[in-house]
């Protein structure tokens, strides 16, 4: 009996040891795969030529303003002001830097005043006349600025274990992060994520008193025409993911699903990371055991570096409870993959990327056993079967 006693009590101290190690696992192992913080836009201390009006430099202190038109006006006329520098001397970094400063307060204080030059034309005062600020309208629901909250990622301070190395292109515009304000309810239908986290750059363009903003998707396009002038596009593909793993945090469901897998059944599903695109080859990432998704993060991130990867692949992942069997796993994603098919049907070869568990569900997806297997087990064959 002493001997029982002995062996119970090493293995509930075995039990409280691993509860304790999932624990930590759940709670602390995972918090830091990325944080994102606001901050002030660090302002600029100089301008494109020492003959600026003092109206323009007014700009630099515009974010400060209690009065978000006061700061709009100011703000348009900076980006007025380097903007037509830039059209005189492209390579003029400094003006570069303003304008991208310039345009990226003037989405602040659009947001701050609540207007919608999206929907109609602003009128917008300045030190110098007046302007009249639009925006081409969406061509759809789902590009119509009012969904999104729209973030200059100069504003942010990211960080975390897979956000060491940021993925940016240097250039004109004012790198965004588009955040939808609500979920979208035929996210499943779309293959789209529950609410979209997505890299913009804002640009504007004048034309004599006329603005107009334009909302441009840097990983589609990757050169902005400025007055006839062709500049490479600014653009921040990191700080979308970043935001997008600090605030859902759906690498907390990895372990969880793992041992209750019926209770996250919704999570089986096969989703695009960006506006799909018929001309670019889908790469699939499956993860493996006790995993999610995020775990691709890094890797997506890396490859979005390369420009040639850029303009040739779009990125999409597949999501499952990992405690599944994993034939099971491999039937839901059949089933996405031919729903896709239907949904998207212009559209290159798909290739499938699987790690660990995730390599074993995309080996299936290319593997027919024809009858073997109803052979070994069943002796009727199933043409004989009523």
């Amino acid at each position: 009996m002493k001997s029982g006693h002995s062996g119970i009590e090493i293995r509930c101290q075995s039990i409280a040891r691993f509860g304790c190690a999932i624990f930590l696992l759940e709670f602390c192992g995972c918090a830091h795969l990325a944080t994102v913080k606001t901050k002030p836009a660090q302002p600029l201390r100089t301008l494109a030529s020492e003959s600026s009006p003092e109206s323009a430099r007014s700009h630099l202190t515009s974010a400060e303003r209690e009065a978000p038109l006061a700061a709009l006006g100011d703000d348009l006329l900076a980006a007025k002001m380097s903007y037509n520098r830039l059209i005189e001397r492209p390579d003029d970094s400094s003006a570069r830097k303003i304008y991208d400063f310039a345009v990226a307060r003037t989405v602040q204080n659009i947001e701050r005043a609540s207007l919608r030059p999206w929907l109609r034309p602003t009128n917008v005062i300045t030190r110098e006349g007046d302007y009249i600020l639009r925006c081409p309208k969406p061509v759809d629901s789902a590009h119509d600025p009012s969904r999104y909250d729209l973030i200059p990622t100069d504003t942010l301070n990211i960080g975390g274990t897979f956000f060491q190395n940021p993925s940016t292109r240097n250039g004109v515009g004012a790198p965004l992060v588009a955040v939808e304000r609500g979920e979208n309810p035929q996210f499943r239908q779309h293959y789209a994520l529950r609410r979209v986290y997505a890299s913009v750059t804002a640009v504007i363009k004048f034309a004599g008193r006329r603005a107009e903003l334009e909302f441009i998707d840097p990983l589609t396009i990757d050169q902005v025409t400025l007055s006839q002038h062709a500049f490479p596009l600014a653009a921040d593909f990191t700080a979308s993911l970043a935001m997008l793993v600090a605030r859902e945090r759906p690498d907390r469901i990895g372990f969880a699903a793992t041992l209750r897998p019926e209770a996250y059944a919704d999570r089986g599903r096969l989703c695009q990371l960006q506006q799909f695109d018929q001309t670019r080859t889908p790469v699939i990432f499956v993860h493996g055991l006790q995993d999610t998704p995020v775990g691709w993060v890094p890797m997506i991130n890396s490859l979005r570096d390369d420009p040639w990867i850029r303009k040739h692949y779009q990125f999409w992942v597949f999501s499952y409870p990992s405690g599944y069997p994993y034939p099971y796993s491999a039937i839901l994603l059949r089933r996405d993959l031919d729903g896709i098919t239907r949904a998207f049907h212009s559209r290159k070869k798909i290739v499938l990327v699987g790690h660990s568990m995730g390599g074993m569900i995309s080996r299936l997806m290319v593997t027919d056993a024809k009858d073997r297997i109803w052979q070994s087990f069943l002796a009727r064959p199933q043409q004989r079967l009523r």
